[in-house]
C-alpha cells in the first residue's frame, strides 16, 4: 500500500486515485478513534482569508506529531529530515532538529485536540524502482495534512502542503 511504513498501522485509508501519479488520502487513528493533541515544529502563518500553514523557519525542519488522547501513543506525521522523497534517494545521514515542539491550539476555542486528514502523491512503484528506491512506500513526492478540531469543528485544510521531491 502506498503509505509510510512508520504510519501505516495507524492509517485508515478513504481512497486511492491511480492516474500519472498515485493519490492516497487517509485518516489518522488509534485505539479505535481518531482524536488527538498535535505538536509541531515550523512557522505558522495565516493569511488574510484566516487559512493556516506551517513552513519552514528559516533552514529548520517542519515537524508533526499526534498524540492519543487515549493511550498516549505518540505518532510521527511528518518530518521534512527525514521523509519524503528526497530523503529515500538521498542516502546521507538525516538532519535532527533539538528545537521544542509546539503545541498546535485551535484560535477559535483554544483546544489542541484534533481528527487529521493526510494525503500522500507518489510516483509509480516502477518508476521508484528505476530511481533505486527500495521502500517505495516512504518516498511520497507531496504530502497535504488537514486538521479538524474535535471541539468546535473549525477546519485547517492542507496545515501542512509541501513538496518532498
Amino acid at each position: 500500500m502506498y503509505v509510510p511504513i512508520g504510519i501505516a498501522n495507524c492509517f485508515e485509508l478513504i481512497n486511492e486515485k491511480y492516474g500519472h501519479n498515485i493519490l492516497v488520502r487517509g485518516r489518522l487513528s488509534c485505539c479505535g478513534q481518531y482524536s488527538f493533541h498535535i505538536k509541531y515544529l515550523g512557522d505558522l502563518k495565516a493569511n488574510i482569508f484566516g487559512h493556516y500553514s506551517i513552513f519552514h523557519k528559516h533552514d529548520d525542519a517542519v515537524i508533526m506529531s499526534a498524540k492519543c488522547i487515549k493511550c498516549g501513543k505518540i505518532i510521527r506525521v511528518f518530518n521534512s529530515y527525514t521523509d519524503g522523497y528526497d530523503n529515500c534517494v538521498d542516502k546521507s545521514q538525516p538532519l535532527i532538529s533539538s528545537k521544542q515542539l509546539n503545541d498546535f491550539s485551535c484560535p477559535a476555542c483554544f483546544a489542541n485536540c484534533y481528527s487529521l486528514e493526510i494525503s500522500y502523491e507518489y510516483l509509480s512503484k516502477e518508476e521508484l524502482e528505476e530511481d533505486g528506491i527500495e521502500q517505495y512506500e516512504n518516498a511520497f513526492t507531496w504530502i497535504w495534512v488537514s486538521l479538524r478540531c474535535v471541539i468546535c469543528e473549525k477546519i485547517f485544510k492542507n496545515l501542512i502542503d509541501m513538496e518532498t521531491a
